[in-house]
Protein backbone atom coordinates (compact mmCIF):
# COMPACT_ATOMS: atom_id res chain seq x y z
CA UNK A 1 0.00 0.00 0.00
CA UNK A 2 1.48 3.25 -0.89
CA UNK A 3 1.21 6.21 1.98
CA UNK A 4 1.48 9.84 0.57
CA UNK A 5 -0.02 10.76 3.49
CA UNK A 6 -0.43 10.03 7.13
CA UNK A 7 -3.09 10.82 9.47
CA UNK A 8 -1.60 11.46 13.39
CA UNK A 9 -3.29 8.71 16.00
CA UNK A 10 -5.73 11.06 17.44
CA UNK A 11 -7.25 11.71 13.57
CA UNK A 12 -7.52 15.08 13.63
CA UNK A 13 -4.49 16.48 11.01
CA UNK A 14 -3.12 14.93 7.76
CA UNK A 15 0.44 15.06 6.82
CA UNK A 16 1.93 15.44 3.56
CA UNK A 17 4.80 15.86 1.44
CA UNK A 18 4.16 19.12 -0.30
CA UNK A 19 6.54 21.46 -2.37
CA UNK A 20 7.18 24.40 -0.93
CA UNK A 21 8.43 27.01 -3.66
CA UNK A 22 11.63 28.87 -3.39
CA UNK A 23 9.83 32.20 -4.35
CA UNK A 24 6.67 32.80 -5.93
CA UNK A 25 8.24 33.23 -9.47
CA UNK A 26 9.82 30.34 -9.64
CA UNK A 27 8.55 26.79 -9.52
CA UNK A 28 11.85 25.10 -7.87
CA UNK A 29 11.86 24.53 -4.53
CA UNK A 30 11.62 21.70 -1.18
CA UNK A 31 9.37 18.90 -0.68
CA UNK A 32 8.06 20.08 2.95
CA UNK A 33 5.33 19.24 6.01
CA UNK A 34 1.94 20.39 4.77
CA UNK A 35 -0.63 20.00 7.59
CA UNK A 36 -4.56 20.04 7.29
CA UNK A 37 -7.70 20.08 9.38
CA UNK A 38 -9.32 15.99 8.76
CA UNK A 39 -12.39 17.46 10.33
CA UNK A 40 -12.72 21.48 8.80
CA UNK A 41 -12.90 20.61 5.56
CA UNK A 42 -12.63 23.24 2.23
CA UNK A 43 -14.95 25.69 4.11
CA UNK A 44 -12.49 26.26 7.12
CA UNK A 45 -8.98 25.49 6.11
CA UNK A 46 -6.22 25.42 8.44
CA UNK A 47 -3.19 24.20 6.66
CA UNK A 48 -0.05 24.73 7.97
CA UNK A 49 3.53 24.36 6.24
CA UNK A 50 6.39 23.24 8.59
CA UNK A 51 9.77 23.34 7.58
CA UNK A 52 11.62 20.80 9.95
CA UNK A 53 15.25 20.73 7.55
CA UNK A 54 14.42 23.96 5.65
CA UNK A 55 17.47 23.53 3.11
CA UNK A 56 17.06 20.02 2.48
CA UNK A 57 13.95 18.12 0.45
CA UNK A 58 11.95 14.96 1.45
CA UNK A 59 12.64 12.86 -0.93
CA UNK A 60 9.98 12.26 -3.45
CA UNK A 61 9.81 9.01 -4.86
CA UNK A 62 7.71 7.23 -2.60
CA UNK A 63 7.14 5.69 0.95
CA UNK A 64 9.30 8.87 2.21
CA UNK A 65 7.18 10.46 4.64
CA UNK A 66 6.13 12.08 6.85
CA UNK A 67 4.74 9.58 8.99
CA UNK A 68 3.67 10.25 12.33
CA UNK A 69 4.88 7.92 15.39
CA UNK A 70 2.00 5.64 17.12
CA UNK A 71 1.90 8.11 20.14
CA UNK A 72 1.84 11.74 17.68
CA UNK A 73 5.23 12.93 19.21
CA UNK A 74 7.24 12.38 16.65
CA UNK A 75 7.11 12.52 12.64
CA UNK A 76 9.47 10.70 10.45
CA UNK A 77 10.72 11.36 6.93
CA UNK A 78 13.79 10.45 4.35
CA UNK A 79 15.73 13.14 3.70
CA UNK A 80 18.28 12.58 0.77
CA UNK A 81 18.04 9.07 1.28
CA UNK A 82 18.50 8.88 5.18
CA UNK A 83 15.34 8.68 8.33
CA UNK A 84 15.38 11.85 9.89
CA UNK A 85 12.88 11.65 12.85
CA UNK A 86 12.14 15.25 15.04
CA UNK A 87 9.82 15.94 17.73
CA UNK A 88 6.24 17.20 17.33
CA UNK A 89 3.70 19.76 18.50
CA UNK A 90 -0.16 18.16 18.41
CA UNK A 91 -0.67 20.26 15.72
CA UNK A 92 2.52 19.24 13.91
CA UNK A 93 4.72 22.03 13.99
CA UNK A 94 8.76 20.71 15.09
CA UNK A 95 9.97 21.26 18.01
CA UNK A 96 13.63 20.37 17.61
CA UNK A 97 15.97 19.75 14.79
CA UNK A 98 15.38 16.15 12.61
CA UNK A 99 17.72 13.44 14.33
CA UNK A 100 19.43 12.11 11.36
Amino acid sequence: MRRDADVVPDGKLIAIAYLAPYSATVREGTNQILTMSSENGAADPDDKLYMPEPNMSIDSRGYCGPVWSPDGKKMAAIYEGVLAVWPVSTTGEPLGPPRI
